[in-house]
């Protein structure tokens, strides 16, 4: 049934020479079960749930700026044969490191809350149509610093073949 253990990460560094406090690294890592399960009728082709944990490390001026465990929840169903339909929930608790030119970051320690609706339309056989929705919710100990917002994408997909025929 094609059920697999999903790992994904992401990382990236930067490093100034004079100004080391905006040296800036980050790392996280993504790791849960995807379960393909059975459709429920002919209009749903695929149906999946994938849960999954969330590790994440940042590092600003050459010190910890913040960590984060989380957890998320992943659905994708493709329906009609062309649109694909993924939700996402995220929910990560953040815990930041005071440092001498930060002397009140861990007053952002909180939570974070993701929502995401992700629409993808065939529209050729090598192109689809991409709308996206997202709404965070982040929650902070300082509630001045506690922030919400939205975001809203659209897009146009072409893939070609590989000019070079080496893929």
């Amino acid at each position: 049934n094609r059920d697999a253990i999903e790992v994904t990460g992401i990382g990236f560094m930067n490093h100034y020479f004079r100004t080391q406090r905006l040296d800036l690294g980050f790392a996280e890592v993504t790791a849960g079960p995807r379960f393909n399960l059975p459709t429920p009728d002919d209009r749903v082709s695929r149906l999946s749930v994938k849960p999954y944990a969330i590790l994440t490390e940042v590092g600003l001026g050459e010190a910890q700026y913040f960590k984060s465990l989380g957890t998320g929840l992943e659905t994708t169903a493709s329906v009609w044969d062309d649109l694909a339909i993924r939700t996402i929930f995220e929910f990560r608790q953040k815990d930041f490191s005071n440092a001498r030119d930060r002397p009140l970051s861990s007053g952002l320690d909180g939570n974070d809350k993701l929502v995401t609706l992700q629409l993808r339309q065939r529209v050729t056989a090598n192109s689809e149509l991409l709308g996206q929705f997202d709404f965070l919710d982040q929650d902070t100990r300082f509630p001045w610093y506690a922030n919400r917002t939205y975001g809203l994408t659209g897009g146009y997909h072409i893939i070609y073949d590989d000019p070079t025929g080496w893929i």
